[in-house]
């Protein structure tokens, strides 16, 4: 199962976490897990362009934002 996990303090959003797989196809065929991927990597590069480098942690090696 795939899960978001989205973190506040003070209702200011600080963070976001997806992990697990979708387990509706095998791993690396899963066309639910690909669109999980496509939607946060569409939100990071929108994030990326709305805000200041200095504004936020992407760490794509460990897949950590």
């Amino acid at each position: 199962m795939t899960k978001a996990t989205f973190n506040y303090t003070n209702d200011k959003f600080i963070s976001f976490e997806i992990k697990g797989h979708a387990n509706y196809a095998e791993y690396g065929s899963d066309i639910v897990c690909s669109g999980i991927t496509t939607a946060t990597f569409t939100t990071i590069g929108l994030l990326k362009k709305l805000l200041n480098k200095s504004d936020y942690l992407y760490l794509e090696k460990d897949a950590l934002i």
